[in-house]
């Protein structure tokens, strides 16, 4: 059986995403045998760029093909160039860990919908594209992923919370959705500190910076408190600007620091050295950077919504993310919690594993057969 992986998307510059189709494929390919396939595999791996293939693999073994096609994702050559590029692989399945499967592809297909956030977070706020441009590229997406979830064989998704999402939107599919959790693989020895230090006694927060990720309120928090510290890290320069400006206005740019595209050691010594993770995302598809923190040994500060009570359990502190006193009061009870969030929170991360993620989604495969 020929499996295809578009894995165009992986890599820590794709953040979360990144990380899943990365960690996916090596799973996969490293422990094919432990899955007990019914007969010998292939996978073609379809990447961007010969140093992405090398990023995934120093040395693939022999049953690893590559397709290298430098297309944008999301872009109007991925919908005329990809098909053709799957099509040459002649492949039996192709599973597109992401909603961008291209309108004229006609092979067997399963897909990961990560989350339907575009889908409710719309308007020009979402966006650094012109309004026009935005509302064009807008009813593209919204085509493209009714196209994708009609064609898919299975439906993977992260959580019970995006599963509902699914449904909602798309009633026909709820017998396809499969939900298979994500997994933790943050380094926790051989950690490196960056170049530049970072301050002492300081809150994290990791991720993108998209309005919805909601850290404005971090920052009205730390206005409100002139003595806390905060350290941002993330993979996307998006939004970046709009948040240094706001820092600017609210005058604590003494208070805040910034890192970019971290290798895991450095993010783990982050991790490692944090008061707390804060995590005040308004809308998310699982949680990860939280479950990361916590394999750490780091408290957990999440915004009091469906999905992260899902994925974090009792494992960390939850606050209101429209209310900066909220957080603030999560934070000053952090002293007295800390040794049993800790402890709830090395337990909570061995319960996700990529591994497993990856064994299940292999049975996927074997199913569409």
């Amino acid at each position: 059986m020929r499996i295809g992986i578009d894995c165009r998307l992986a890599g820590r510059q794709h953040a979360g995403i990144g990380r899943y189709t990365a960690e996916l494929v090596r799973y996969l390919v490293n422990n094919q045998a432990g899955f007990k396939p019914k007969s010998p595999h292939t996978f073609v791996l379809t990447v961007a760029s010969k140093a992405q293939a090398q990023e995934l693999f120093l040395k693939p073994p022999n049953f690893v093909e590559w397709a290298i096609a430098p297309v944008r994702h999301y872009s109007l050559k991925e919908q005329l160039v990809m098909p053709r590029v799957f099509a040459r692989q002649k492949l039996d399945l192709l599973h597109v860990p992401h909603f961008n499967l291209p309108l004229l592809y006609r092979g067997k297909v399963i897909v990961t919908i990560h989350d339907l956030l575009w889908h409710h977070q719309i308007g020009g706020r979402a966006t650094t594209l012109p309004v026009w441009q935005y509302w064009l590229k807008y009813g593209f997406y919204r085509l493209i992923v009714a196209r994708t979830v009609a064609r898919a064989r299975s439906i993977i998704v992260p959580s019970r919370q995006v599963a509902g999402e699914v449904k909602r939107y798309y009633p026909p599919t709820e017998g396809k959705i499969k939900v298979i959790p994500e997994g933790v693989s943050i380094v926790t020895k051989n950690q490196k500190s960056p170049r530049t230090k970072p301050p002492h006694d300081y809150l994290l927060y990791v991720g993108s910076l998209y309005p919805h990720k909601n850290i404005k309120l971090v920052l009205q928090a730390l206005q409100l408190n002139p003595k806390l510290k905060l350290v941002i890290v993330t993979a996307r320069s998006a939004f970046s600007k709009d948040i240094q400006e706001q820092i600017g206005q609210l005058k604590i740019k003494t208070q805040v620091k910034f890192y970019f595209h971290l290798p895991d050691r450095k993010l783990a010594y982050l991790y490692s050295h944090a008061v707390a993770l804060i995590q005040p995302s308004l809308s998310e598809g699982f949680g990860l950077t939280g479950l990361e923190a916590m394999a750490c040994s780091t408290p957990v500060l999440a915004s009091n919504i469906p999905i992260f009570r899902e994925v974090y359990d009792q494992a960390a502190i939850f606050f209101d993310p429209y209310h900066p006193k909220s957080l603030l009061d999560a934070i000053k009870s952090l002293p007295t919690k800390r040794q049993s969030l800790v402890k709830q929170g090395l337990t909570r991360s061995t319960q996700f594993s990529w591994k497993k993620m990856a064994a299940q989604i292999f049975k996927l495969y074997q199913a569409a057969s």
